[in-house]
């Protein structure tokens, strides 16, 4: 009897970056329905991935989100993974100098990319209906999401540009 491959994930820090990670954890999936994921993050950003239908297991953990990283040696071994993955662009610019983040993150993955690289995002129904009853609240016109976390070093984005923007 085929034990299922166990995969692990770990981002902690980078809205963005855990988000845009997603679709690993998708073609995982695809590749080996049976496969177990486990991904690891810090606990104030589970929201992001709490939903997501392809991963089994969030374990999260507490502290500074740019500390955490110290903890993915310990994370690499607890467990008998097929493979542990890391994705993060910030961990990964030597993979493809000068790449884009999206290029980054599925280079340093090391899959067979067989779909859209499209990350998944999943709102329950009250938080779908939160979101329309804000969205209401806002001004007529067009609208600019911005995240306003930036630790990556390929953004131009800094704090002074997103105040000059606003």
């Amino acid at each position: 009897m085929n034990t299922p491959s166990r995969y692990g994930i770990a981002i902690f820090h980078g809205i963005g970056d855990i988000l845009n990670c997603t679709p690993i954890a998708k073609q995982l999936k695809l590749n080996e329905p049976n496969c177990h994921i486990t991904w690891y993050t810090a606990a104030k950003y589970q929201f992001i991935i709490e939903h997501n239908p392809y991963i089994d297991e969030i374990i999260t953990l507490e502290g500074d989100v740019l500390s955490l990283d110290s903890e993915i040696p310990r994370l690499r071994t607890e467990q008998p993974w097929t493979r542990f993955f890391t994705p993060a662009p910030y961990m990964n610019y030597e993979v493809l100098p000068g790449g884009s983040l999206l290029d980054l993150i599925k280079t340093a993955a090391k899959l067979e990319w067989t779909i859209p690289f499209i990350p998944t995002f999943a709102l329950t129904a009250t938080e779908k209906k939160q979101a329309g009853e804000y969205w209401q609240t806002l001004p007529e016109g067009k609208k600019i999401l911005v995240e306003t976390e930036f630790y990556s070093e390929q953004s131009h984005w800094k704090d002074d540009y997103a105040f000059e923007m606003l």
